[in-house]
């Protein structure tokens, strides 16, 4: 599925992550203007075992989620920025693993530091949305979304180079 900039499609589901996840897309961005623009999100913002994958208007990536205290952790790349560029598609994914250990992927490569230190908690997933905060309007994308995949595994590097060089669906 193809998602125009500025839609975004919600969902319904219950779903379960033990502590460990890694989430795929393809984004064509056409503008940079705004932050926060949202690739996926699960569950309400700022409630206990939400998830956002999203990027910022200075391009970098960010994964922020909220534990069952409804104290929201927030982790990013550790760049200057620009990994996210407009005008052309690209592959991004974050994964989550076990040991609270938190990557960023562009291109199929991994892409700043790895970040540790994230607290270990269930994702409990009860509605999702893609290109916006789930239940809509919010941090709306301003990309082409497409091909978004949610694992309950944390998958490796070679994993992920795998998905990025199958490339991109018929349906950009």
């Amino acid at each position: 599925m193809k998602i125009e900039a500025g839609n975004y499609v919600q969902g319904a589901g219950n779903s379960t992550y033990d502590n460990v996840l890694t989430i795929t897309a393809w984004i064509y961005v056409t503008s940079l203007s705004n932050d926060y623009q949202i690739i996926f999100s699960t569950n309400q913002r700022d409630v206990p075992n939400n998830y956002e994958f999203r990027y910022l208007s200075n391009g970098s990536l960010e994964f922020n989620y909220a534990n069952t205290e409804s104290e929201l952790f927030e982790d990013h790349m550790d760049s200057q920025g620009d990994v996210v560029t407009t005008d052309s598609w690209l592959f991004l994914a974050v994964t989550k693993d076990s040991s609270g250990n938190i990557n960023f992927y562009v291109n199929g490569t991994k892409s700043g530091a790895t970040i540790s230190g994230a607290p270990n908690i269930q994702f409990a997933v009860s509605g999702w949305a893609i290109g916006a905060s789930n239940g809509g309007g919010s941090n709306d994308m301003s990309a082409f979304v497409n091909d978004v995949r949610v694992y309950n595994t944390d998958l490796n590097a070679s994993q992920i180079f795998t998905i990025y060089s199958s490339g991109l669906s018929s349906c950009q």
